[in-house]
């Protein structure tokens, strides 16, 4: 049974259609397997999470957070700063003595007194005295004269911004600043709400203001060395006592109002010692207390529980408010603040790291490379953040680090939805062809689903077979009959071709057009074919005989067998497509096919004959000719 195609052009490859590819239905590629699609969308949605959205900067702000405290752990502090804590155990040695907190201000002049012997650095006094002492008017006076000889002791003052808090009237302190100290920001008002030291106890450049920054999350990470109250800018304490009795690192320190700073929770921590110990232990005059004391800097304040002053630190929700004042002294004594990049160079590095994830996501060709290369970029990036962190460096890159799984994520999801897709585009149209076993296979084949789209030439082995006499038989018998036997031919048949790793090409009313070497290579396809060839003689038999009387005569059949090059793909429109073989190799074999009538039932070339296995036998029938052909045809019967 020949096609009737015209054989000059069986070699030509397909044409292309108007994008330049055959039409492939579902094989083509569209928007989910388009990578510049989600490069594009990619790039879109990270500048907008960046510069816009900002969902991640919590993660990034948390990650920065677990950072510093890490680093905080590796970070001994200062040697050289004291802290004398009023905490709960002093609280309780001296209530028989100075009675319920707040104590009389003499104890705090007395205890100036004791330390100033040891030549300390500074002397703060990080406790509110904002009212006269009314039933002691006395110690006041005490106080003040104590700190009227102690040029390097200082004390706080709060700037107060919530309204709830505000006094009835500010301070003028047009007329304070000189005593102050302060420093003329512009002209506006110029009568804040603050609490103030009780006057007398001012002395010029010995107060600054211990408010905090706080972050939108609540957690104090920065520090300010001054704040804006009117007209003036207000010193905050410890600048004030850096910059007074350090005049050269003051003026060296960095001129940025806000700083981050950088704490210290290791060991050795901080040189803290009760305010009970060490006011008993000087009034008993211990001469232990002479190198813990001698030229340091001297912090008092609260750390018992009931005085509440505590702040949310990434160190944890209850850091003293003295050791902030201690860090931050220690920050511009020791030009120890953590450093950061410019804001460019940041940025620059987070869209480097950003687009090196995508990269390796759009490159990489399988899923696992993929993971591996951007977790271990991701990897690398947290190794560096956190060896910056501990050298002192804030690089907060967090954000562009989820923003990176996060491409990982998408990418692992598109690839997903790419090879669901492909699956099945291969099912539909291939397992019209295959057996579900070589779908299965060409599902985890990638390069043969893409050729399968342009067609490629590879060698193939071709079987035409037909009914003999099947034009009669479909001529006397009633339609119904026709199609329940043919229908039932075919599929048996069909079953045996696919059983033995052959593909349907098409049926051609009672004929059927097979091949083998394609979509999957086959080294035996030769041997596979020609099996199939005579398993389909015999299984034609017994339908014959199920269907003797529906039938009348046996169904007699012809297969025509011929190996070579083909090229095989997917051709037609984009409403239907088929899987077939175009080429020489094709004619040929439907007219191997023809030859079958007066010759043997089964016939195959020569070259069929040699790649079959060498167990198996032939008959020769001679040499034939063909249409088309010049030369004659070597058949042979397999035995």
């Amino acid at each position: 049974m020949a096609l009737g195609l015209p054989a000059g052009r069986l070699d030509a490859p397909p044409s292309p259609g108007r994008a330049g590819e055959v039409p492939t239905a579902g094989l083509t590629m569209n928007w989910v397997q388009s990578r510049r699609v989600w490069l594009v969308a990619a790039l879109l949605l990270i500048g907008l999470e960046f510069h816009v959205l900002g969902l991640g900067r919590g993660m990034d702000q948390r990650l920065s957070d677990q950072l510093t405290r890490h680093a905080a752990y590796q970070h001994p502090a200062d040697p050289d700063i004291v802290l004398v804590t009023i905490d709960d155990a002093s609280l309780n040695r001296l209530a028989p003595v100075l009675g319920r907190f707040p104590w009389p201000r003499g104890v705090y002049a007395e205890l100036i007194e004791l330390l100033s012997q040891f030549d300390p650095k500074a002397i703060v006094l990080d406790v509110l005295l904002t009212e006269p002492d009314a039933l002691r008017p006395a110690q006041d006076r005490a106080l003040a004269q104590t700190l009227a000889g102690c040029p390097s002791c200082y004390l706080p003052l709060l700037l107060l911004r919530n309204e709830r808090e505000q006094v009835a009237a500010g301070f003028d302190l047009a007329s304070l600043a000189p005593q102050l100290g302060l420093e003329a920001a512009g002209a506006q008002a110029s009568h804040p709400p603050m609490l103030l030291p009780v006057r007398e106890l001012i002395q010029p450049g010995q107060v600054g203001a211990v408010n905090v920054p706080l972050d939108p999350d609540g957690l104090l990470r920065q520090y300010r060395r001054r704040w804006r109250a009117g007209a003036w800018w207000v010193p905050s304490l410890p600048w004030q006592v850096v910059k007074n009795w350090r005049p050269a690192t003051g003026s060296a320190a960095p001129a940025d109002d806000l700083v981050r700073l950088r704490w210290s929770a290791g060991t050795p921590g901080w040189s803290s010692y009760g305010f009970a110990t060490v006011y008993e232990g000087l009034i008993n005059g211990q001469d232990a207390w002479s190198s813990r004391l001698t030229d340091k800097l001297i912090i008092v304040g609260a750390t018992a529980s009931g005085l509440n002053d505590f702040h949310h630190t990434p160190l944890g929700h209850h850091t003293p408010g003295m050791d902030v004042l201690a860090t931050a002294a220690r920050g511009w004594w020791r030009d120890d603040f953590y450093r950061s990049l410019d804001a460019p160079m940041l940025w620059g590095l987070k869209w480097a790291l950003v687009l090196g994830a995508l990269a390796c996501v759009m490159l990489a060709r399988r899923w696992l490379v993929s993971v591996l290369l951007t977790a271990g970029l991701m990897m690398v990036t947290l190794i560096v953040m956190r060896q910056a962190f501990v050298g002192g460096w804030y690089l907060p890159l967090g954000h562009a680090v989820l923003i990176g799984l996060s491409v990982l994520i998408i990418d692992l999801i598109r690839r997903y939805l790419v090879t669901r897709q492909q699956r099945q585009a291969i099912r539909q149209h291939f397992g019209r062809f295959v057996h579900p076993e070589v779908v299965s296979q060409l599902m985890g084949m990638p390069d043969v689903r893409a050729d399968a789209r342009v067609g490629r030439r590879v060698p193939v082995t071709v079987m035409f077979s037909d009914i003999r006499g099947f034009t009669t038989f479909s001529e006397t018998r009633s339609a119904q009959v026709v199609f329940n036997a043919l229908n039932g031919y075919l599929e048996r048949q069909t079953a045996v071709i696919l059983r033995h790793g052959g593909t349907i090409d098409k049926f051609i009313g009672d004929g059927i057009m097979a091949f083998w070497g394609a979509p999957l290579a086959d080294a035996h396809q030769c041997e596979a074919a020609v099996a199939a060839a005579c398993e389909m003689l015999a299984e034609a038999e017994r339908f014959s005989q199920e269907w003797a009387e529906e039938l009348g005569e046996p169904f007699r059949i012809g297969v025509g067998l011929h190996q070579g090059e083909a090229i095989v793909g997917f051709l037609g429109s984009a409403d239907r497509l088929d899987y077939t073989a175009i080429g020489d190799v094709v004619n040929l074999a439907s007219r191997i096919e023809g030859l079958t009538k007066g010759l043997a039932p089964v016939l195959v070339s020569d070259t069929v004959r040699k790649q079959c296995d060498a167990k198996r036998r032939f008959t020769p029938m001679g040499a034939h000719t063909v249409k088309g052909r010049a030369e004659a045809v070597e058949l042979y019967a397999p035995n």
